[in-house]
């Protein structure tokens, strides 16, 4: 049914499989693979998914940095991480004492859903 409708929205991730940079297409393989989807099956969520993964990553080198789990200690290696190459953009930094957000409005498109179901970016 999704075909059927002309939804238009804002995404942070387009996973065009057939133009991902290698570390991401690396990344969509393995995902496939762990979750057993043919390479037809839309990615669920692939927004989250991209987004899930970059801050595990973040939040594991803090937890690194820290040497603790203390939520004070975390916070403050979060702010002060150096560059990380993530997924979905270069962390340069991720954050920083007064910036708590690592991604900014570069990173959004227009998307729709294709005739497979994937999310794609609109023309």
């Amino acid at each position: 049914e999704l075909q059927k409708v002309k939804l238009h929205f804002v995404q942070s991730v387009l996973l065009d499989e057939t133009q991902l940079h290698p570390k991401m297409a690396g990344f969509v393989k393995r995902y496939r693979q762990r979750y057993a989807l043919g390479p037809e099956a839309p990615i669920p969520s692939p927004t989250g998914t991209v987004h899930a993964y970059d801050l595990t990553q973040l939040l594991a080198n803090a937890v690194t940095q820290a040497k603790s789990t203390d939520r004070a200690a975390i916070r403050s290696a979060l702010e002060s991480l150096p560059a990380h190459s993530g997924l979905l953009r270069e962390y340069k930094p991720a954050f920083t004492k007064t910036r708590h957000e690592a991604l900014d409005a570069s990173l959004l498109h227009l998307a729709h859903f294709d005739e497979r179901g994937w999310v794609v970016g609109s023309e």
